[in-house]
């Protein structure tokens, strides 16, 4: 062999081991992008964190901040979810938890939709999934 076979056959050895390693059909899960207003009472809610649990499988949860315009977008892989929002007024935190000024934020939302446990927002993802408005209430 000569020595254009040897560097040929050591790139065909680099092109094969790449498309082992990344595989031949798709790589990873259908990812759908989404994007949705939240609304508290009917009002935007100007500040926070949307985050996806994917249900019955083992994938990481998918998070966006919500806009000053209560809009948020994230893409997620095709199934179901249990959604959280978590609001916070602004506080100021220069203040260390152990400072007697210091005050806890107050949510801005009631804890049935902080909680993964008690959340009651549940959607399943399909191809035709592009907006998931969240409007929120007390009760």
């Amino acid at each position: 062999m000569g020595t254009m076979s040897v560097a040929a056959l050591g790139r065909s050895l680099v092109v094969a081991c790449a498309l082992i390693t990344l595989g031949c059909g798709k790589g990873g899960p259908v990812a759908v992008p989404i994007r949705g207003t939240i609304t508290y009472e009917g009002q935007i809610l100007e500040q926070g964190l949307v985050v996806f649990y994917p249900v019955g499988v083992n994938l990481r949860p998918v998070r966006a901040v919500i806009q000053p315009n209560g809009t948020y977008e994230l893409s997620v892989p095709l199934g179901d979810y249990k959604v959280t929002v978590d609001s916070f007024k602004q506080f100021t935190p220069d203040l260390p938890p152990d400072d007697p000024a210091y005050r806890t934020p107050e949510s801005l939302v009631p804890g049935k939709y902080s909680s993964l446990t008690h959340t009651q927002l549940k959607f399943t993802v399909n191809n035709q999934t592009s907006v998931i408005d969240l409007d929120l209430k007390s009760s």
